[in-house]
């Protein structure tokens, strides 16, 4: 998950980490937020601003027309700053490394499925969107390429992660909980965030 992100993170114990690509494989959904207008170095609001273009006037179905293009099985190119590997090392290692650019001339797009992207506001500079893809995409090269198309930029403004396949957010457990239940707290106030294999199998979660 991206440094600034948040939202459901599922993590596998003893028996379960057996059945780890099952779960990497899993498809994702995002709620997201994106600034017209501006591009940052990790196209997001981490790294440092490099351009920064007049947005004019886009009007709600041009952004919906970005959006829509891009839906579909793609070829999508990572950040940069990203954990991507080359060489064995993730590609943002290379990024903040002045002598990197060489290395990162090897960063390979990847292929990846976009199901459905729905604007769900926009005011002319500042927008929010639900997207649901496939394991893998990046949804900060999603907000780069709809700023390309528009011919403003964009960069992604806040991320938040609402499920990953059947598993949903609102089922999990909040990070501050897990330090409670790793310290002998009640489990059962959280048994709904905790599920064991079987379990997992017969709710057919994979």
């Amino acid at each position: 998950m991206d440094f600034l992100a948040e939202g459901i993170l599922i993590i596998l114990l003893g028996s379960a980490t057996k059945l780890f690509d099952r779960f990497q494989s899993l498809d994702k959904r995002y709620s997201a937020s994106f600034r017209l207008g501006i591009v940052t170095e990790t196209w997001d609001l981490e790294g440092r601003i490099i351009l920064t273009k007049p947005v004019g006037f886009v009007t709600l179905s041009q952004l919906e027309a970005a959006a829509f293009s891009l839906k579909g099985n793609i070829v999508q190119i990572p950040p940069v700053f990203s954990a991507k590997k080359i060489d064995g090392k993730p590609a943002y290692y290379y990024a903040r490394n002045d002598t990197g650019h060489e290395q990162l001339k090897r960063l390979k797009a990847s292929n990846v499925s976009i199901y459905s992207i729905e604007i769900k506001s926009f005011d002319g500079l500042d927008g929010t969107m639900i997207v649901c893809c496939s394991s893998g995409t990046y949804v900060r090269s999603i907000v780069n390429d709809m700023g390309n198309i528009l011919g403003c930029g964009a960069t992604l403004t806040h991320l938040t992660r609402d499920s990953i396949g059947k598993f949903e957010l609102s089922d999990s457990i909040n990070a501050d909980d897990v330090e409670k239940i790793a310290v002998g707290d009640d489990m059962g106030r959280y048994s709904a965030g905790i599920l064991s294999v079987e379990k997992i199998m017969q709710l057919k979660y994979l």
